[in-house]
């Protein structure tokens, strides 16, 4: 094997021969054409890309470049509520942020205390001690650490990161040290809504402050401008309405903001229901329109039908239960009559009744297999499996 002293000795000798070539007038080989000029490193032999074509169905496939942090800003906005309207009322979205939160958190993470004794100096009793200290540390601040004390301590907290960084693309957390005797520690936690961070109206053209999140010349955050609460009052975006809140005060964190920055100089996150956003919201109307067709079928279960000039009131005056009169266009009066049927009841006609059931053909055989198509785009764009959406 080769040892360092061997290996500069060789480093050396071959420093010295490159020299010696070089002083002997040595040039190093190169290619050159027939003409003695040097061959060119490339050549012009690009083609044109069928992704680039102007041409046919592709000619108005030109997507809309933002100009500008505003711009963006007001869009990533507009996709966050349109994903709480989703989480909200579309069981598919509900479900695939319950899911992730409970999937990745469960009862909640429970840190596992291991020192590195050997890398420390530490002795092993030393370390169990250290170890149970720290797991004693735990045990007292899980349970206090949310700011608000509305949550059932960090376990709870964890849950919401989860939720925010799916629904709405990122979270916010703040690390306040609350002056509190009844509190074993100081330490605590306040998740933030996103739609409260963004950049003041009368700050915007600083240039320094990037939906919400001031950064230095290099990208890297340095405050936070948070919305105070409205409290039912709408408050103008003017920075007096807001809070500066610093990343770091020293070498203590004092903001957490954990988002998947998709492009580079990204400074916030953006839903996992973005790409497909629009299949939940017409898969959901879709569902309620099948939905609201098989109701409507299902409570329509037999329509009669008379020969004209015959009252129907006449031939089932016996069993009708109901009527409504309506005036049609002409100014004439209408009615309808209804007939509650028992299951297995049994109908002897008249004369010029025909009694005709209402096809219940929806959604019909091909929704299944169209439905699942939908379900597996939707699974993929927020990256779960199928069968959990």
């Amino acid at each position: 094997m080769l040892n360092r002293e061997g290996f500069e000795a060789a480093i050396h000798y071959l420093s010295g021969a490159m020299r010696d070539l070089h002083a002997r007038g040595w040039q190093p080989p190169r290619l050159v054409a027939p003409n003695g000029h040097p061959i060119s490193a490339s050549g012009e032999y690009a083609y044109s890309r069928k992704a680039a074509s102007m041409r046919g169905d592709m000619r108005t496939w030109r997507p809309r470049r933002l100009h500008g942090a505003e711009s963006e800003a007001r869009e990533r906005e507009a996709i966050t509520a349109r994903a709480i309207d989703l989480v909200q009322s579309d069981p598919h979205a509900a479900g695939v942020v319950d899911t992730y939160a409970t999937t990745v958190i469960g009862a909640g993470l429970v840190p596992m205390p291991s020192i590195d004794r050997d890398a420390i100096g530490m002795d092993k009793e030393t370390a169990r001690a250290v170890q149970a200290q720290q797991r004693a540390v735990w045990r007292d601040w899980w349970p206090v650490a949310d700011a608000a004390g509305s949550l059932n301590g960090f376990y709870d907290v964890q849950f919401q990161w989860v939720r925010n960084l799916v629904q709405f693309g990122e979270m916010f957390t703040l690390l306040p040290m609350i002056d509190d005797p009844a509190r074993p520690y100081a330490l605590a936690c306040q998740v933030i809504h996103p739609l409260r961070v963004k950049t003041p109206v009368d700050l915007a053209a600083s240039g320094r402050i990037h939906d919400g999140i001031e950064v230095d010349r290099y990208g890297a955050p340095v405050a936070v401008w948070i919305k105070h609460p409205s409290g039912g009052a709408i408050l103008p975006d003017i920075s007096r309405h807001f809070d500066r809140v610093t990343f770091r005060a020293g070498h203590r964190w004092r903001v957490l903001h954990d988002f998947l920055p998709e492009q580079p100089g990204c400074t916030r996150g953006m839903s996992r229901f973005a790409p497909a956003m629009k299949y939940f919201r017409r898969f959901d109307q879709y569902l309620d329109a099948e939905l609201a067709a098989a109701v409507v079928t299902a409570a329509v279960a037999l329509f009669i039908k008379t020969s004209p000039g015959t009252d129907p009131y006449d031939l089932a005056k016996s069993a009708v239960w109901g009527t409504d009169e309506t005036i049609d266009d002409n100014g004439e009066e209408k009615r309808r009559y209804y007939e509650y049927w028992e299951p297995g009841q049994i109908m002897y006609g008249n004369a010029g009744e025909e009694p005709s059931t209402i096809a219940a053909n929806r959604p019909g055989d091909a929704f299944d297999p169209f439905a699942r198509r939908v379900l597996k785009a939707m699974a993929v764009s927020v990256g779960i499996p199928y069968p959990v959406i």
